[in-house]
């Protein structure tokens, strides 16, 4: 395994019942944006949005999935998407990372243990979500 990558978004979603540490309206994370993809349905419910913990929490099952994987990757890349929706910050529920939570991207990125897990990184800020090296 030459890559392993990893996607989220600049804030975490969620359709249907159970638990989603962090959730908040959708306006609380500044979310302008209609999105037509994911509309109430019958086998989904309705999506849900939270903030992600922190740095530590977003890299957690990352490390972990690492550890416990039996082919270890060459590289492990984060592919993260909807920058242009939340004003190129990522949306925590961690306060001691900056003003309510939120991190700037290159502030994130420099981050640990977020520049320890990842060796690259491919941003989406786009509404057509074209990828940026």
């Amino acid at each position: 395994l030459t890559e392993a990558v990893y996607v989220s978004r600049t804030y975490v979603t969620r359709h249907g019942a159970g638990c989603l540490p962090y959730e908040c309206k959708k306006e609380e994370l500044g979310i302008a944006e209609n999105d037509a993809t994911n509309v109430h349905n019958e086998w989904q419910g309705s999506i849900r949005y939270a903030r992600h913990g922190g740095t530590v929490d977003f890299t957690k099952y990352v490390r972990k999935d690492i550890a416990e994987n039996s082919i270890k990757p060459e590289k492990t890349a984060l592919f993260l998407t909807h920058l242009n929706e939340t004003e190129g910050k990522i949306r925590t529920a961690d306060r001691s990372l900056g003003d309510a939570g939120d991190i700037g991207i290159s502030d994130f990125l420099k981050n640990e243990p977020v520049n320890v897990t990842f060796d690259s990184y491919y941003l989406s800020d786009a509404p057509d979500r074209a990828w940026k090296m």
